[in-house]
């Protein structure tokens, strides 16, 4: 029981204070603003370990090979904003495969870029924390569009030990 509640502390915490680190602020509805239309959309692809700090060791995509094939579903309400849940299972050398919980808020810029944040709770492997992201989306003709992110995932384990990655993740978005 106890350790159901501290890691639901940390998921607090990292759902309360991820958007306050990167300096994001939500606005709250005001009676002048114009009407929200939500749509909803989602999207596919891989996510490639490029490299990973742990424990004062440093590994890079060469020493071993990471893959992530995450889905999420958005959801848009407005064009500054959407909130987006993403499932990624992971499969790597030695942890076979292991299953991330990636919620988050996503933050439209101009030029097609996106900025955002998420939650992060990898289950089978004992870790928590949050991922920064950057995005930048091809808009196809059909409506869908091809999207390059980089992703700067810090890791937590029970007892605060870090762990930093980069990655690149390649996707298709509807």
């Amino acid at each position: 029981m106890t350790t159901q509640i501290n890691n639901f502390k940390k998921a607090t915490f990292v759902l309360l204070f991820t958007p306050a680190i990167f300096g994001i602020q939500f606005t709250i509805a005001q009676d002048d603003a114009p009407p929200r239309t939500n749509s909803i959309g989602g999207h596919f692809g891989t996510v490639h370990l490029l490299v990973i700090n742990s424990g004062g060791t440093t590994k890079t995509i060469a020493d071993e090979y990471n893959v992530g094939f995450p889905t999420g579903v958005t959801i848009k309400t407005s064009d500054k904003f959407a909130f987006d849940i993403e499932c990624v299972p992971f499969v790597s050398p030695h942890t076979d495969v292991h299953f991330l919980f990636h919620p988050g808020a996503l933050f439209p810029l101009k030029k097609n870029f996106t900025f955002g944040t998420r939650a992060a709770f990898e289950i089978g492997k004992g870790l928590w924390g949050f991922t920064p992201l950057i995005n930048k989306a091809f808009p196809m003709k059909n409506g869908t569009a091809f999207f390059v992110e980089l992703v700067l995932p810090v890791r937590f384990d029970d007892a605060l030990n870090t762990t930093t990655i980069a990655g690149l993740h390649l996707g298709i978005g509807f």
